[in-house]
């Protein structure tokens, strides 16, 4: 038995780099190997086993979720042996997360729409109101210049100078009687 863990097996790896306290560490060496354009930002452990909808389907094992200063999501698995059908497992893999970033992606546009909901309603408020605000006022600026009109035809002003005090019409005037 082997007095040292081995980073090149899936335990050694996971023992090393696998925990919180080591991210850090992990990020630094990570980037050690990646091209510039790929350096990665955050990283993030998740529960490694994803299951299928069915019970059919088999599972695919994640180490590492990275996300590069770019804002570019990829995943890191470490392999020790070589992997027969690698493209395969790599587009069943990466099925995983693409699948839970539609899931996103989707309740971000039922966000929006609820949000856009009540934009639409909350508009539609302001217009009711507003109109509303403006009737009244029209209604109650027509009341004074009737009242104004009633007041001075009582104190015997002019017809013509009611028309230009008030901006009512003449015939509007000749109501009032």
């Amino acid at each position: 038995m082997s007095r040292y863990i081995n980073p090149y097996t899936d335990f050694g790896f996971k023992r090393l780099f696998g925990e919180e306290a080591n991210k850090d560490l992990l990020i630094d060496f990570l980037n050690t190997f990646l091209p510039e354009k790929h350096r990665i930002k955050t990283l993030n452990f998740r529960n490694t086993e994803q299951l299928g909808p069915i019970a059919l389907d088999r599972k695919a094992v994640f180490d590492i979720f990275c996300e590069a200063e770019s804002g570019e999501k990829f995943i890191v698995e470490m392999q020790k042996a070589k992997q027969h059908f690698f493209k395969d497992r790599s587009l069943f893999c990466t099925a995983f997360p693409i699948r839970e970033q539609a899931f996103a992606t989707a309740e971000i546009a039922r966000m929006s729409r609820q949000e856009h909901q009540r934009y639409e309603a909350d508009r539609m408020v302001y217009w009711t109101n507003n109109a509303a605000f403006h009737t009244a006022i029209t209604e109650g600026e027509e009341k004074i210049k009737i009242e104004i009109a009633r007041n001075m035809k009582k104190e015997g002003f002019d017809v013509s100078m009611i028309l230009k005090m008030t901006g009512l019409s003449q015939k509007e005037i000749k109501r009032l009687d």
